[in-house]
Parts: C-alpha cells; structure tokens; sequence
C-alpha cells in the first residue's frame, strides 16, 4: 500500500510528508487504540499499589519527552568525555544513491521533478538497509585500523520517504582523517559516477568547540524525530510538532530504527543501575561510582528529574573504549515457563551483576594477603504484578461479519487480542526476588588467585 503511494507520486514535500495520509491516519488510530489499551488496564503489585499501565508507560522511555531526554545525556555525557580526552567531533551525513529516490531537486532545492534513475523495487526498508550495510563496511575496516569512534546515529527522511543517516561521532585527532577517508570510499563505493555524488553522498563537518556544542548539533535532529519540542517550524515549513508524527509513521511502517548509540558502554546496566535504590555497603568502589552516576539528576527543561552523569557512568564501567568489555553487565535469567506463543522465554535481566579484586588473609596465616575475584550480584527493584484488564472505549460497530473481516486492522498483541476475563499474574523475576527481604542481596563467588 505504502510502497504504491511512493510510486505513484504520492509521498512529497508537496502532497504527502514522508508517508501518505492515509498510513498516518492508520497510525495515529492505532496510537489510539493502544492508549486506550493501556488506560483501561490495571496492574497491582504485591504491595496494593494499583496503577494503569499507561501511568507505568509515562516512566519509561516509552514515554517520549523521557526518551529524548535520555538520548540528550548520553550525547551530552559523550561530548564531556571528548572535550577532557582532547577528541574531535565530526557531524557526518549519509544518502542512499540516486535509484532509492523516487524524486529528484533542482533550481537548489526549491523544484522537484521525477528522478528518472529512481528503481521501483527500492523502498525506504531497502534504503535503510543499505545504509546498514554502509556502516557495517565502515565499522569492520576502522576496527581492524584500531580506531573505535564513539556517538549516536540518527535516521530520519527525506520528504519521499527516502531514509539518510545523520552520525555525531567523536575520535581521538590523529584517526581524523581516517575515519573521514574510510567514510567517503564506503559511502562512494555504489554508483560513485552517478551525478552529484561527490557532492552529496556523504558530507562531513567538523565541530569547531569555540562556536558551539556537539549537542547542540544534533538536538534539532532528534527532537524532530521524537516530539517535535523546541524546534518551531522543520526545513519544509511544517510545525516540527505535527511532522514528528510523520516521523513517527513512517519508521512504525518501515521497520526502520531511528536511533543507534556507537560505541560506548552499553545502555542496560545504566538503567537496570535506575531501579537500584541503594548498594551493599561494602560494593566495589567501580560499582558505587555507576550508581551514584546513573542516579545523578537534574531538572530538565524545567520539568522533571532526568540523569546528567553519562560520562561518569562511562568511567566508571572501564573508559568510553571498553565496548563489550564493560565492568558492569545485566544480571539476566530465564524463566522457566513457555512464551506467549509457545516458544522458550527469553531471558530477562534482574539485576547486575560484576567482579572486583579483593585482598584478604586466610585464617593462620597472620601477614600473608592474598587476592581473589569476588563475583557480584545486585538485584534490582522488581514486583510481582497482577494485571486486570478493563472495558475499553466502545469502538463503532460493523454491519456484519464479513465487513468487519475485510475493515479490522492485523491482529496484534497489544489490543486486539480476545479480552482475558480473570486476572493474570505475571511475574518479571525469579523467585528469589520476590521475596521482599532479598531484594538488595549481594552474592559471592570467591576464586583465589595465585
């Protein structure tokens, strides 16, 4: 459907922005679905406590003012790291060739006409692919040089839907002009004839510290692609607040990620850290120190608490570089019970979980010290949970059967599943950790190192 109004011309700056009106609407109506979902549940944890899930939703990162809260501390955290470390950033774009698109500029930008080149098979899924595949290139040939760059990745469209890349990443100076090299060949290797390719295909810009920050570069960037929120008008004269739910559609339709962190300690352990209120007192200094980062808060925008010390976190989880090798990582199990659709469950975190080197002296052996690794477990807050689901808002009602049949959107999960009238439990921990005297346990496992 959506792939035939790109073809037919539909999907423009000048009819319909990035996805045709009639998928927005699709969109937005199953936002609404949902929402109504959500508010007509009750979850009760084991404490009394009662909320709707759309009260428990507006805490996460579902909630969208959160979400690009976060993603502005981590980018911030970043550049905080980059500034002390002496790094440069760059603000690189990446388009797809010229047979992704399905129209073309001209007179700079102000004309578009039929691109001649555009090949129907493409589509914005196709495009994104391709970009990944750039990145993977990318990515492979800067590790084998020994250069990790460090940042984020946003997708957003093009008016015709067309996906382009834009990366904020930081490096140390003496890899600049390798990363800007390996960039271009890759971002250059598919049609580099074609017309305008060495003007377009990848542009990188260079942060100059003396006129501004690297947040500051990419704020507009990923407010637009949120909510909108303190960007005003976009580049085609629309209320960024109206075309982020465009935004919104078009990567719902396409399956596209609009959000990539590079680099980096991995994001789970910081906000498993979120749902720990204290530690042992005797935690490892590594540990302490990611807490206290984690949980570090500021007012944002004069709204709400939002976490500031991404940079400490990173320190504190063995340096911006440690990648996989990162101090502190998810405490995970599996439940042992079936999936919703019959298959394994997937494994669920807990907790964290790291190790630290202790000195200590074995009994009878006064002045002799010895080390081991002590292997840490922190278990997280967590709540066995009752959900009750409630009657929705009625929605109109068909003339028959056979209408409805060919009217109802997909099945999904979310709310068009058969109405459970008994309440269900469900349980996001092992049993250990419902067990309201264990949640703050500490677990060791000594190995003595010789």
């Amino acid at each position: 459907m959506e792939s035939a109004a790109i073809l037919l011309g539909r999907v423009s700056r000048n009819r319909d922005l990035y996805v045709s009106n009639e998928r927005l609407e699709a969109r937005l109506q199953q936002n609404r679905r949902n929402a109504a979902s959500l508010e007509a549940t009750t979850a009760t944890n084991e404490l009394g406590q009662a909320f709707t899930l759309a009260e428990l939703a507006g805490k996460s990162t579902a909630k969208k003012s959160i979400r690009r809260d976060e993603l502005m501390t981590r980018i911030a955290g970043f550049e905080r790291i980059a500034r002390d470390l002496g790094h440069v950033g760059l603000f690189i774009t990446i388009t797809c060739p010229s047979r992704f698109h399905r129209f073309r500029t001209v007179n700079d930008g102000k004309i578009i006409t039929d691109n001649p080149s555009y090949d129907p098979k493409e589509s914005p899924k196709t495009g994104q692919q391709y970009l990944a595949k750039i990145w993977t290139h990318i990515r492979a040939e800067l590790k084998r040089k020994g250069i990790s760059p460090y940042g984020i990745r946003v997708a957003e469209p093009q008016h015709d839907g067309t996906p382009h890349w834009h990366l904020l990443l930081f490096c140390k100076q003496e890899d600049q002009d390798t990363v800007c090299r390996v960039l271009g060949k890759h971002a250059l290797k598919d049609s580099p004839n074609e017309p305008g390719a060495d003007q377009h295909r990848c542009l990188i810009k260079t942060i100059d510290w003396t006129k501004g920050s690297a947040a500051g570069y990419v704020a507009k960037y990923i407010s637009k692609n949120i909510d909108g929120e303190h960007v005003g008008d976009d580049l085609n004269g629309r209320p960024a607040t109206e075309t982020a739910q465009r935004v919104e559609a078009w990567a719902a339709n396409w399956g596209i990620r609009q959000f990539q962190q590079i680099g980096g300690p991995p994001v789970g352990p910081w906000r498993e850290l979120r749902r720990i209120k204290s530690l042992p007192a005797n935690a490892p200094d590594h540990l302490k120190r990611a807490h206290n980062a984690a949980n570090k808060t500021a007012v944002f925008e004069g709204r709400e608490k939002a976490s500031v010390a991404w940079d400490h976190y990173c320190q504190a989880q063995g340096g911006v570089f440690c990648g996989r090798k990162a101090c502190i990582k998810l405490a995970m199990f599996t439940p042992g019970k079936l999936g919703l659709y019959g298959d394994d469950a997937s494994p669920r975190p807990y907790g964290i979980e790291t190790t630290s080197i202790e000195r200590y002296q074995e009994p009878g052996r006064i002045g002799q010290w010895m080390k081991r690794t002590v292997h840490w477990i922190v278990e997280s807050d967590r709540h066995e949970w009752t959900i009750q689901r409630g009657p929705t808002k009625a929605q109109p009602t068909r003339s028959s059967d056979a209408e409805r049949s060919e009217t109802s959107e997909p099945w999904t999960c979310v709310n068009n599943c058969t109405d459970v009238e008994d309440a269900e439990v469900y349980s996001s921990v092992p049993q250990a950790c419902c067990q309201r005297d264990a949640i703050h346990l500490a677990h060791f496992h000594l190995v003595t190192s010789k």
